[in-house]
């Protein structure tokens, strides 16, 4: 567009200053030099949002080492896009998050598992995953199982992500441990001498897995999510 201008401007100053013509290349040199500015608005428009965007995810990457909350992302097939530093030590026993991208949780648990025999949780978070690609909602879920040489009781919340049609491209989601309070209601339970109190107790810890299989089953998924 400027070599257009200036091609303008280089044809107008050999006409002479009488010349209709020159009053035409005038008014189409305006026109341009309008179009540049209208570009350069957009221009400019974009590149604000780049730096507003770069910014956003220095901020979210920065939450995410410093976090001990466990974050993470995975597209349609269950395949992680995003994990942060508590989630890969915490549940994989990796310092770098990196080593999980690109992988879904049957890859991760098959590695996993070469370190750590005994590790078992993830039966349940692969179906929870799809199950909230189904519903399309935020869910709140309990899952158990192995995680590294100790038995865990996690508490998840998951959620769809988009892209900017709104169409659904992955699962997304935080988790943290609720092994201690479990625990601590395991105690008391094993002091109470109420048994209707026993009972209660014990009824609540079912969504916690407390006496369930570590598996995603038709028997467990009453017991697996909290329903908003």
């Amino acid at each position: 567009m400027l070599k257009k201008i200036k091609h303008l401007y280089d044809k107008m100053s050999y006409i002479d200053p009488e010349d209709k013509d020159r009053i035409v290349i005038i008014e189409e040199a305006i026109k341009e030099i309008q179009n540049l500015k209208e570009i350069k608005e957009e221009i400019n428009a974009s590149l604000e949002y780049m730096v507003n965007n770069e910014e956003n995810r220095i901020l979210f990457h920065s939450i995410g080492l410093s976090s001990p909350v466990m974050q993470w992302a995975k597209d349609l097939n269950g395949v992680y896009t995003y994990a942060n530093k508590a989630l890969a030590q915490h549940l994989f026993g990796t310092d770098d998050p990196n080593d999980i991208i690109g992988k879904d949780d049957s890859q991760i648990g098959a590695e996993v598992i070469k370190k750590y025999p005994k590790w078992t949780f993830g039966s349940i978070c692969m179906g929870t995953d799809q199950m909230t690609l189904d519903l399309d909602k935020p869910m709140k879920f309990y899952e158990w199982g192995i995680i590294k040489e100790d038995f865990q009781y996690v508490t998840a919340f998951k959620n769809t992500y988009k892209d900017k049609d709104s169409n659904i491209i992955g699962s997304c989601g935080l988790a943290i441990y609720v092994t201690d309070e479990v625990n601590s209601i395991l105690d008391i339970i094993e002091t109470c001498k109420d048994k209707s109190t026993i009972k209660k107790l014990k009824k609540y810890l079912k969504k916690y897995g407390f006496e369930c299989d570590n598996m995603f089953t038709d028997q467990n998924i009453e017991n697996l999510w909290e329903k908003r």
